[in-house]
């Protein structure tokens, strides 16, 4: 299965999560008038069972396309956030539940993120293990997690999506 990535857009991805970009938003003065502070406000949300804070920073190859997803992966307790640290380029797949919580692999979705893009995946979003497009580059993350195995749910594809761009 090919699938052809669309530029990160808000529209698009609304039904997955939210696009974050602190560079087009309205900052406030913040440590006496040197640096502003851009809150982006996410839809943040978690399970009560997922009580325990996760931050991580994600250092990751560069991956060229097309990229080859062979797994999902989603976290039903929680939302997940990524923020690209050194203005890296993703690459996001997601997908949409079908009635019986498995992914609809057919309605598989794809996007290219721009420099300096975040987003956030709703929870229990399907999504592919993040890329970084064509360098090298560290994503932050924050999620919650519970400590056991419900944290992280996966769904091996019975054939590889091939990933590309026009």
């Amino acid at each position: 299965m090919i699938v052809r990535a669309h530029p990160l857009a808000p529209v698009l991805f609304a039904p997955f999560g939210e696009v974050l970009d602190a560079g087009v938003a309205q900052g406030r003065p913040v440590n006496q008038g040197r640096g502003q502070r851009v809150d982006v406000a996410p839809r943040l949300a978690h399970d009560p069972a997922a009580v325990r804070p996760a931050a991580a920073v994600y250092r990751l190859a560069g991956s060229s396309l097309p990229v080859v997803v062979g797994v999902l992966e989603r976290h039903t307790l929680t939302s997940q956030v990524f923020w690209p640290l050194e203005g890296a380029r993703a690459v996001i797949a997601v997908a949409p539940n079908l009635p019986d919580g498995a992914p609809d692999v057919s309605r598989l979705s794809a996007f290219l993120s721009g420099p300096g893009q975040g987003f956030h995946y709703l929870p229990a979003v399907w999504h592919a293990p993040l890329f970084a497009l064509d360098v090298a580059g560290s994503f932050a993350m924050h999620m919650w997690e519970t400590g056991t195995d419900r944290d992280c749910e996966e769904f091996p594809l019975p054939q590889p999506v091939f990933i590309t761009w026009d």
